[in-house]
């Protein structure tokens, strides 16, 4: 958000602001605590990462998808390549752990940490031949260099963090946003998009 538009919403008078899109969520998040009379409300229009704000005020409404269906299509891909007894290395973060379900204690060699690792990318193509792995999971978020190191191993790589893509129905979220303004039951916190407003949520 330019400083135009900030000092327009700050010096004008709004009930309520809509922002749509993640490009936009996290950049006007702190503008919320300067125009405390508005209530706000945040409209997620993809799956990326850390695009929300962390905390919500009493002015502001986010509105997302439910993240245990992201969940649950991440686990389904994960059982599909354990059926097929396919070895996996995992990349992730201390704070993105792999679920004991997918990689038991007694398989923590085949997790590469990131953290504070600038030997990553040697760790991880050691363990690949080690378990001669097929397939390569990057459990938290990455950026793109990292994921073409990976991918220049040869070895199949999934973005694990980043592998879905949503298909919103527009038209029954602005009608229902607008229902809540007529009605007066906008409320401040976390909501999930409901089935009219999600169309899909889908493997990219």
């Amino acid at each position: 958000m330019d400083e135009q538009t900030y000092n327009r919403i700050k010096t004008g008078t709004y009930n309520y602001i809509y922002v749509v899109g993640n490009d936009l969520l996290s950049n006007v998040a702190p503008a919320v605590d300067s125009v405390s009379t508005t209530k706000w409300t945040f409209l997620q229009d993809n799956l990326t990462a850390d695009s929300l704000p962390n905390q919500l005020t009493e002015q502001a409404e986010a509105v997302t998808v439910n993240k245990d269906q992201i969940a649950s299509l991440q686990a389904k891909w994960v059982d599909g390549i354990m059926q097929q007894g396919l070895p996996i290395e995992w990349v992730t973060r201390a704070d993105h752990p792999i679920p004991s379900e997918w990689a038991p204690s007694e398989e923590a060699d085949h997790i590469v940490l990131l953290d504070n690792n600038e030997q990553w990318f040697q760790q991880l193509s050691f363990q690949l031949k080690q378990h001669d792995s097929k397939w390569i999971v990057f459990y938290a978020p990455a950026d793109q260099t990292m994921l073409q190191k990976a991918k220049a191993t040869g070895v199949p790589v999934m973005d694990l963090s980043n592998a879905f893509s949503i298909e919103l129905n527009w038209d029954s979220i602005m009608a229902n946003r607008l229902q809540e303004i007529l009605n007066q039951t906008w409320k401040p916190g976390a909501e999930d998009y409901n089935e009219q407003e999600l169309k899909e949520l889908k493997l990219k």
